[in-house]
């Protein structure tokens, strides 16, 4: 059961951050989602109380689940609170004690029972689209599941659009795209690690993407065999992406070195001139 979290009166650097991330003319985002969402199913619901991972409880039992984003989580993400004590405020401002819209497809719910949806929510005579809203506003990175895919092209936008601003997480040095050379200092964190890929090799099925940081260390992402299905599907052969810079994203493993499994294409951003990440 989801309970109330304990209101919590927020530093004055916290409230800083916060006007620097709202931005200034922020409009209506719905209509991003009409074509991406548009044959989903709709239900209401009224939002009763935020969990600090971001779950919203709902008035009618059921509890609804954020797709395709990850909300900040401090230390468990190697990183101060201050991000995410701020999302989750900004957050229950936006739906607590409203009724939301909840945009789902199949599967409709993650393994707790909870109902995977891109949510909705009437702001004045504005309707925005809470995930985006968190992205244009720094406070949530990018996460696509493999089984929901959805708006992916338009969620990357917005995250990138805010971390050219520098905003809310993206003014912390803990949420920053990393370097290859950097991802074994966030081993069992979700990254986005930038570099050029130096060679790609195929073994027992698996494909390699081999970041090499120096002669004797490496950054990895690897794609199994199961998952080549998605590449496939989209036209990518993963081998054309040696000698290319490339921006990926997951959870940081250690096995004999630094890896990420690459689940969909949508994991990986073809990186056009790259420079180095700040």
């Amino acid at each position: 059961m989801i309970t109330k979290p304990r209101l919590v009166r927020l530093p004055t650097r916290c409230l800083l951050l916060a006007l620097v991330a709202l931005g200034e003319g922020t409009i209506s985002n719905a209509r991003v989602a009409a074509t991406c969402t548009s044959d989903f199913e709709r239900s209401h619901a009224r939002v009763t109380a935020i969990a600090k991972n971001g779950v919203l409880a709902l008035a009618d039992s059921r509890a609804a689940h954020l797709e395709s984003v990850l909300l900040p989580a401090g230390s468990l993400d190697h990183a101060p609170d201050l991000p995410a004590g701020l999302a989750i405020s900004e957050l229950g401002k936006l739906v607590s004690g409203r009724e939301v819209v909840l945009a789902t497809a199949a599967p409709a719910q993650d393994r707790y029972g909870r109902v995977r949806a891109q949510i909705f929510v009437q702001d004045g005579p504005r309707e925005l689209w809470l995930q985006l809203t968190l992205l244009q506003r720094g406070l949530a990175r990018v996460s696509i599941a493999p089984d929901r895919r959805e708006c992916a092209r338009d969620l990357y936008k917005a995250e990138g659009d805010a971390r050219a601003r520098k905003i809310g997480i993206w003014a912390e040095r803990a949420y920053g795209v990393r370097t290859p050379a950097q991802a074994a200092d966030a081993i069992g964190t979700f990254q986005i690690v930038e570099g050029r890929v130096v060679s790609v090799t195929r073994r027992g099925g698996r494909v390699y993407l081999d970041f090499r940081v120096d002669s004797t260390n490496k950054f990895v992402a690897t794609i199994s065999p199961g998952d080549l299905k998605a590449f496939r599907q989209t036209g990518v052969d993963p081998l054309s992406y040696a000698g290319h810079t490339l921006r990926v994203r997951g959870w940081i493993e250690r096995h004999i070195r630094p890896e990420v499994e690459i689940a969909i294409p949508e994991d990986i951003e073809m990186i056009e001139d790259a420079k180095p990440p700040a």
